[in-house]
This record gives C-alpha cells, sequence and structure tokens, in this order.
C-alpha cells in the first residue's frame, strides 16, 4: 500500500513536469531548468507526499480493522481421536 502511494507521487510528478513547457526558452540567458530536471525535483516530492498520505491511510485502516477483532480460545476434546494413516 505504501509503494502505491510513491507510485501514485511518481505518476503524479510525470504529468505535472511535462505537461508545462520547458522553462529554458522564457528564462533570460537560458537559465533555467529542463524538465527532465523539474521531473527529477517533483518526485522527490509527490513521492515523499504520496509515501505520508499512503502511510496515514494505511494507520487508519490498521486502526479499523483492529476495533473488529475477536479473542477466541481453543480446548482439545477427549474425545477426538485422530485417524492414523495406514489402517
Amino acid at each position: 500500500m505504501v509503494i502505491t502511494g510513491i507510485f501514485v507521487g511518481i505518476v503524479v510528478a510525470g504529468i505535472i513536469a511535462f505537461s508545462v513547457p520547458s522553462s529554458l526558452e522564457t528564462a533570460p540567458l537560458g537559465q533555467g531548468i529542463t524538465q527532465a530536471q523539474a521531473f527529477g525535483y517533483l518526485v522527490v516530492i509527490f513521492g515523499t507526499a504520496g509515501l505520508a498520505v499512503a502511510s496515514i491511510i494505511y494507520l487508519i485502516m490498521d486502526r479499523i480493522s483492529n476495533r473488529r477483532i475477536k479473542e477466541a480460545t481453543a480446548e482439545v476434546s477427549e474425545e477426538f481421536e485422530p485417524e492414523t494413516k495406514g489402517k
């Protein structure tokens, strides 16, 4: 589940990085950043955010599932005789 959050963050970073035109053409003296550099920065940011969100969702789901757990005990019955193979 946590890996899914990181993957979603990487996909969002790719969509944002490659949907916006590169700033090299608009920056003065060509001092902008390339789309690949922007993608790298955004992967770090959105990957970390995806990890955090997925971790929180996982903890909430774990807490909810722990509320539904019921304790059970089992006792061995003296009447039961296990079958043996070969007879």
